[in-house]
């Protein structure tokens, strides 16, 4: 017996009729067919040794053809949930993305991510590095990575998550010649003398190669924070 609003399909190559609100008819037997829930979580059913899934059959007989490449979103995040005013044709990104959206898919985070190039603990003690001041190179040699890598790091590109464990703190962005040109500590020492002995910042600026206002950060104890008390006993 057919529900309210119900409407029945014929389903091509099964002897099956398909509703619009998920049910599945039997034609051989005139009876509901049993459906099976996979360890995906969606109901499905077989005809011949081929698996159909239901709300597939329902968006591919009352919405439109299934592009290829494209798949059935349930707009209301119930897999079980076949009724076709729950389901929509979508890409793999739009379908993922609405997963995110409604907490159906949770991103792994730091270490737990396949991707990562640093477990947590190496992150915390990059990113307290970079709020002591260490420059984009100098971090890349002591990690092993790409300057930009910590660049995206620095600016809470990545390891977001973690940032927030540091409070309201911000690193210093480095910007300009910065990202790929920092000073050993010979050089660190020899920028503090100059700046000790009344060389101007701009003249510092030309000799060692660096971007403008990074000899003013560097007077003012704004970047190299460790090497200032490493070499000079000085904090801020």
């Amino acid at each position: 017996m057919l529900k309210d609003g119900e409407i029945l399909k014929k389903v091509d190559k099964c002897p099956w009729m398909i509703s619009n609100k998920g049910r599945i008819k039997s034609l051989k037997t005139n009876a509901e067919k049993i459906q099976y829930m996979g360890t995906s979580g969606y109901y499905f059913v077989s005809y011949n040794s081929k698996t159909y899934l239901t709300h597939r059959l329902v968006a591919q007989y009352f919405i439109d053809p299934i592009p290829k490449g494209m798949v059935v979103n349930h707009k209301d995040g119930n897999k079980t949930n076949n009724h076709v005013d729950n389901l929509e044709i979508v890409t793999y990104k739009e379908n993922t993305r609405h997963a995110f959206d409604h907490g159906l898919m949770v991103p792994l985070c730091g270490e737990e991510n396949s991707m990562s190039k640093l477990t947590n603990s190496q992150a915390r003690n990059l990113i307290n590095d970079i709020i002591k001041g260490l420059a984009n190179g100098e971090l890349a040699i002591k990690y092993n990575l790409h300057d930009r890598y910590i660049s995206l790091v620095r600016h809470k590109k990545r390891w977001k998550k973690l940032w927030s464990e540091f409070g309201s703190i911000n690193a210093e962005m480095s910007n300009g010649n910065d990202r790929n040109k920092s000073l050993s500590p010979q050089q660190f020492v020899q920028v503090v003398k100059k700046i000790k002995n009344g060389v101007s910042n701009a003249s510092i600026e030309r000799e060692f190669n660096l971007s403008s206002g990074t000899g003013s950060r560097i007077r003012h104890k704004k970047i190299y924070f460790n090497w200032w008390k490493d070499y000079f006993g000085e904090s801020i």
